[in-house]
């Protein structure tokens, strides 16, 4: 089996223009929640949204995922430039949303055609595939490249996601479902936007150019949920589940799982589904109550959410404070799509002891 490894990570949140930024203000206890006055709900309350400020809320939407992907795509693409692979194909997944209202006809092709001048630019040929999965997009994309890892077809691949929810009739749309944080309500999320995107290689291409290892890939897996929202019957989590079991089964039967990520943002049904897996998990898992999810700083980050699991895995690596390696990545669609991701995550020794000398 080809190991593959995630050698880069980065993203663009309303908390900063790199994971670090946003990362270390999510522990920090920061958030960049606002109220957006170009939207009011039925109460005539502007709605809390996290957004990324410096990018006019006039700007079209289309124009909004562009300025929001395409600098997190060059950070990326920067090892691959550096090794002057002139004329190299380029792998690029990108996962947007699902179908809804205010997401544009045009957003799939405007924005392949921008990321294909981008990457020509460079003297590379772009193979751009977009998928409107939502937020388990960027998982079910690596799952279905990793036969072409396997047969010597690809020796690396730039997987991600873009989101914005700013959107009138998406904010309308969300209002009507009762899906928006809201004051006088008891369920709902805080709609957001990002960019997130991590560059996975095989380990004979990260010997050959001697890129360092951020993480090892161990298992990942994609399920469907055929209870999923707006469906009459109770989420007891059977597709999160699976979907994780598939990723877990390259653990030895002792072993553990150190850390879970996912993108918990208040809603009562991803919680309802996460308590059902989390049960069923609980064997494999070190600490079944605990998971991490920075959707209360930055908001829901939809078709952004799995890149952003990764980055968040891989920064509690570097600056040593993960209680382990062994790190789950779960990610739950609003329609039937889940994925989840095991990663083996390279740990800063000496910035986890300086963690461990603290009161």
């Amino acid at each position: 089996m080809t190991e593959l490894h995630i050698v880069e990570c980065d993203a663009h949140t309303p908390l900063g223009l790199t994971a670090t930024e946003s990362i270390a203000a999510f522990r920090a206890g920061l958030t960049r929640l606002m109220k957006y006055e170009a939207y009011q709900d039925k109460h005539w309350e502007s709605v809390t949204v996290s957004m990324i400020q410096y990018i006019p809320d006039y700007l079209e939407l289309v124009d909004r995922y562009i300025d929001i992907g395409l600098p997190v795509l060059d950070e990326i693409l920067k090892p691959i430039v550096n090794l002057d692979l002139k004329g190299a194909q380029v792998p690029i997944y990108i996962g947007l949303p699902e179908a809804r209202p205010g997401l544009s006809e045009a957003l799939v092709e405007e924005l392949e055609g921008v990321v294909t001048n981008f990457i020509r630019k460079l003297g590379m040929v772009p193979n751009i595939s977009l998928s409107k999965q939502g937020h388990a997009s960027a998982f079910i994309a690596l799952q279905e490249v990793s036969p072409r890892f396997e047969n010597g077809e690809l020796e690396f691949a730039i997987i991600g996601g873009i989101e914005s929810y700013l959107h009138k009739f998406t904010l309308n749309w969300l209002e009507s479902g009762k899906r928006l944080h809201r004051s006088y309500g008891t369920s709902g999320f805080i709609p957001g936007e990002g960019a997130s995107f991590f560059l996975v290689v095989t380990d004979e291409f990260k010997k050959q150019h001697k890129l360092t290892s951020k993480a090892k890939i161990m298992g990942t897996s994609a399920s469907r949920e055929e209870n999923c929202f707006g469906s009459k019957a109770v989420n007891l989590g059977k597709g999160l589940t699976e979907a994780a079991q598939s990723a877990l089964a390259p653990l030895a039967k002792d072993q553990q799982v150190h850390q879970v990520f996912c993108g918990l943002n208040g809603e009562d049904y991803h919680s309802i589904e996460w308590g059902h897996t989390a049960i069923k998990l609980a064997n494999k898992l070190e600490n079944p109550k605990e998971f991490v999810s920075g959707t209360k700083s930055w908001g829901d980050l939809g078709a952004a959410t799995a890149p952003m699991l990764v980055c968040q895995a891989v920064h509690s690596g570097e600056w040593g404070y993960a209680s382990g390696p062994l790190s789950l990545l779960l990610t739950s669609s609003l329609g039937k799509d889940r994925a989840a991701v095991l990663l083996d995550v390279s740990i800063n020794e000496k910035r986890r002891k300086k963690w461990a000398m603290l009161p």
